[in-house]
């Protein structure tokens, strides 16, 4: 008779069996009696990390529902013999191992164990929750606390990711209390509050997943306790402008910023997509505790680091974290936008509170700007600022345009330029910026990963009625100069596009159409020129050429613009008429007609 395998190789060929749908030669009984066993404190390193992941991968390869029904009864039989008296304490007693990783795979199993209990209709392990409780309520920093955290966060965003997230009414509820409490404990109350280390981390994950708990289940009854997370808004506030470590309040004000633009949790939520809230019903609240903090100096409070090291390139130029910035800028933007359709009319002050909060936003700006930048046209900050990322490119342009059009009362756009919003310069420098490539914009109408359809809409039926401001946006930005060597990129040296490269070389339609996926993420790095500087110093460039006479308008300019949308307009009656198009463009095709008509005819349109 053969001697049994050793533990290891028992437990890795029975991990290779659930993988590949067979079933291990020995049974139930004997796998459930070994993984019990290795799944000890006391146990080999080895064994206790792979048992523990078996458990895991058991759990998930049952719920994926991938394995065949014959096979569904072996693995099924050796759960129910683990059983939850039996597997969660010896789990949940390993989230105090001083090993990261043995305490890691016991927080992911014990998480992947409790969410099956709870999708089958049992209760919530006790053993499990009361840790969780114990160990929020006491505060105390640690291995244990941190498994705690990550396994509760890890079974929110399982729930929020595909499963009724109604199921995390009960859990959460029992939890207010003792989440509460750690909150307290851990968010500062004032700027003297110093925070660092990994368990703010990953109390800053539980807070979004709470946000977008409440975002995604909206005003359904019973479900009010998930406002957890909102009453937070405060001391996060306080924790970006206090003597925080840089990475703490970076990931901070890029959970603010996500929070404001109904993003929290983008990555594991339903279909990635973006979650919806009436922003008076949710977001009132926090954009006025951002504008009245603002008020009392909060901008000024903020030291924004050098740029944090994410895993990619680290400029050698150095610079402030230009994510930072663009984070701030965006979070005072939209809770400008959020309060002005929020408050009723009159109520927000029209232009001139408009102006004080404009005016704060640069001059917190110029403090971080290098010297070498000298931007003259406030409006050119759009591009210089947000020009390397998108999707808050376009949510910055969005932003502009609604509060410009929500609180501009009389004001005329001289003033918008002084302040940095005229929406006709903003969308002039736009184009530039794509070097008037309507394929760009084809890109952006087509893609999900950023709000280009609303804001263009939004664009266009304001150009009806004022088609001379576009007049005067271009004898503006004529003035602007073009980037130092001719290059094809913007006119403040943002971007360079070229046949073959850059953003327009992906995918293909119908027509030669490109098409791209654009990388939404918040770390992307930062670009660098060829003496290692940041990509602040070869925007600066964009200021060393003489500028136009005072008066002269850029017809050019004023024709490529025009030009660029009168393409786009071609392109998409083509694919519209093919059906190719994946929505009905017919109100957008109109606008754009009519801006088209509008400029032929010399006139303004109707």
């Amino acid at each position: 008779m053969e001697p049994p395998p050793p533990p290891l190789d028992l437990l890795a060929s029975t991990s290779a069996c659930l993988l590949n749908g067979s079933e291990p030669e020995h049974s139930p009984a004997q796998l459930a009696s070994l993984i019990l066993s290795c799944a000890r404190e006391c146990a080999a390193w080895e064994l206790a990390c792979v048992s523990i992941s078996l458990v895991a991968k058991t759990v998930r390869v049952l719920e994926s529902g991938e394995l065949a029904v014959v096979r569904v009864r072996f693995w099924e039989e050796l759960l129910r013999l683990l059983g939850e008296e039996r597997l969660l304490p010896r789990l949940v007693e390993q989230f105090q191992s001083r090993d990261r990783l043995v305490s890691h795979l016991s927080a992911k199993a014990a998480s992947c164990w409790v969410v099956r209990m709870i999708r089958r209709g049992e209760a919530v392990p006790s053993t499990w929750k009361m840790t969780c409780e114990q160990n929020f309520l006491s505060c105390s920093a640690g291995p244990e606390l941190n498994s705690c955290l990550w396994s509760l966060t890890e079974v929110c965003k399982r729930f929020l990711s595909g499963a009724p997230p109604e199921l995390l009414q009960d859990l959460l509820a029992e939890l207010h209390r003792s989440i509460s409490v750690l909150c307290s404990a851990l968010l500062p109350e004032s700027p003297a509050s110093g925070l660092s280390g990994t368990t703010l981390c990953l109390l800053l994950d539980l807070v979004e997943v709470l946000m977008a708990s409440a975002l995604q289940c909206g005003e359904k009854a019973g479900l009010r306790k998930q406002d957890l997370g909102w009453v937070q808004w405060p001391r996060l506030l306080v924790a970006v402008s206090g003597p925080s470590d840089p990475f703490v309040k970076r990931r901070t004000l890029l959970l603010l910023k996500r929070v404001l633009l109904l993003k929290p949790g983008e990555e594991w939520t339903t279909g990635g997509r973006r979650l919806t809230a009436k922003p008076g019903a949710e977001l009132a609240p926090v954009a006025h505790a951002v504008l009245a903090a603002v008020d009392a100096g909060w901008l000024d409070s903020i030291r924004v680091g050098p740029h944090t090291f994410f895993g990619g390139g680290v400029p050698r130029g150095g610079g402030a974290d230009e994510a930072m910035l663009r984070a701030a800028s965006l979070l005072l933007l939209r809770s400008l936008d959020v309060s002005v359709h929020a408050a009723g009319p009159g109520e927000m002050g029209g232009a001139s509170k408009l102006s004080r909060y404009l005016q704060r936003l640069w001059a917190f700006l110029r403090r971080w700007t290098p010297p070498q930048v000298q931007v003259e046209h406030l409006c050119c900050y759009l591009t210089v600022l947000f020009g390397e990322q998108d999707d808050d490119l376009m949510e910055a342009a969005r932003a502009f345009l609604s509060v410009f059009l929500s609180s501009r009362g009389g004001s005329d756009l001289q003033t918008a330029c002084s302040l940095g919003c005229n929406p006709h310069c903003h969308f002039v420098l736009l184009l530039r910026s794509f070097s008037f490539d309507h394929s760009l914009l084809l890109d952006f109408l087509i893609g999900t990963e950023t709000c280009f359809l609303e804001y263009l809409v939004h664009y266009l039926r304001y150009l009806r009625r004022d088609w001379e401001g576009l007049t005067a946006a271009c004898r503006a930005s004529g003035g602007v100069q073009q980037p130092v060597g001719g290059s094809t990129g913007s006119g403040c040296g943002v971007r360079a596009v070229s046949a073959g490269s850059g953003p327009s070389a992906g995918s293909t339609l119908s027509d030669g159409l490109r098409l791209v996926e654009y990388d939404s993420s918040d770390e992307s790095t930062e670009e660098e020129t060829e003496d290692g500087g940041s990509v602040w110093r070869s925007r600066s460039e964009c200021w060393s050429q003489p500028r136009r006479e005072a008066g002269q308008v850029d017809m050019d300019l004023l024709d490529r613009t025009v030009r660029c949308l009168s393409e786009l307009r071609e392109v998409l009656v083509r694919l519209h008429s093919r059906q190719l198009f994946p929505y009905n463009p017919s109100s957008l095709l109109k606008l754009l007609a009519q801006v088209e008509a509008a400029r032929d005819g010399g006139q303004t349109p109707t």
